[in-house]
């Protein structure tokens, strides 16, 4: 078993993946040109990103400017709706507080469940219409419900941070390295107590998630900020952290079986970092036909995650029946 800390867009993931090999007796791979790199490169890199986010900025004010009158309507709609956007990035206030979101310490633990079939998924999201990102998020949503109720901490809904990663799959890493992801809010409606509903739910948001624009708008900010001193970024960066209570990413690892070194990895188990004032990190992980969730916590906020874990499993068996019982009320196609 090979641990992974997946940073938040697939790219840690990735880099450790590119160690690996397809098949258990490949040659070593001929090092990449790097014709062009070097000091000189690495310096000019972050410029060139900063002067291209200042480029599209200025372009799209002369796009306004020079379009013809009839198309202004759609610019200006489209203007309104990042104005929107960029409002609820920032503006958004701070989640509810629950035992999920006291005050940070020091030490942190870890826990992961069983490797569990991504085809049983997939049939569950088949039979209710959702995906394998609805289904896995949904039974984490209702495994946090049970913990919020158990501690007698349950709110209408938590929101949680998820990286929007900007990079194709196919997209080669680059020399430099760095992650390319946006942030996203998901609020997790852990006050719906009907499994059904809750998927359901869930299912919506994150539909109204892939058609907004939020992942590239926090890209710029997030760059932008990367150019300010400590202390302001620092700062800027917290008011990122509070508005959740937890970070949860989804990365897809290898479909097939992947070999370190001539040995055949059995599976991953997948630990995303949280910063700031967030203390916990949820992390879904795909590889070789099973997925696995791993999740790190803070040890005073949370001292005994291995108990989400454990109802997160439940909550999939839970939608499983549920699939299984639609299946059958289904009428059989002739």
């Amino acid at each position: 078993m090979v641990s992974v800390s997946p940073d938040v867009d697939r790219e840690g993931s990735r880099v450790l993946l590119s160690l690996t090999d397809t098949h258990p007796d490949a040659g070593i791979a001929p090092p990449r040109d790097s014709a062009g790199r070097g000091l000189l490169g690495s310096i000019a890199a972050p410029v060139k990103t900063s002067a291209h986010f200042a480029q599209a900025s200025v372009y799209e004010g002369i796009e306004i400017l020079t379009h013809p009158t009839s198309e202004l309507p759609a610019l200006a709609s489209r203007g309104t709706a990042d104005a929107t956007t960029l409002a609820k990035l920032l503006l958004t206030a701070s989640d509810a507080k629950t035992v999920l979101s006291a005050n940070l310490g020091v030490l942190r633990r870890v826990t992961w469940s069983e490797r569990m079939p991504l085809d049983g998924i997939k049939a569950i999201g088949r039979a209710t219409g959702t995906t394998v990102n609805d289904v896995l998020t949904a039974a984490m949503t209702g495994a946090l419900r049970r913990y919020l109720l158990g501690r007698d901490s349950l709110v209408e809904e938590i929101r949680v941070m998820v990286p929007y990663n900007l990079r194709g799959p196919q997209e080669p890493l680059p020399r430099e390295l760095g992650n390319r992801f946006g942030l996203v809010y998901l609020t997790l409606p852990v006050g719906i107590a009907d499994p059904a509903d809750r998927l359901a739910e869930v299912h919506r948001r994150m539909n109204a998630i892939k058609h907004s624009r939020e992942g590239g708008l926090s890209y710029a900010i997030l760059e932008a900020v990367g150019l300010t001193p400590h202390q302001i970024e620092q700062g800027l960066l917290d008011v990122f952290a509070q508005k959740t209570s937890a970070v949860l990413t989804n990365v897809a690892g290898p479909s097939e079986p992947i070999y370190f070194a001539g040995t055949k990895i059995a599976g991953v188990v997948p630990w995303v970092p949280a910063a700031g004032t967030i203390g916990m990190g949820i992390n879904i992980f795909s590889y070789n036909g099973d997925v696995t969730v791993g999740l790190q916590v803070d040890a005073g906020l949370i001292p005994d995650p291995d108990t989400i874990i454990a109802d997160y499993e439940r909550e999939v068996e839970t939608l499983r029946k549920l699939a299984t019982r639609r299946r059958k009320q289904t009428p059989a196609r002739r």
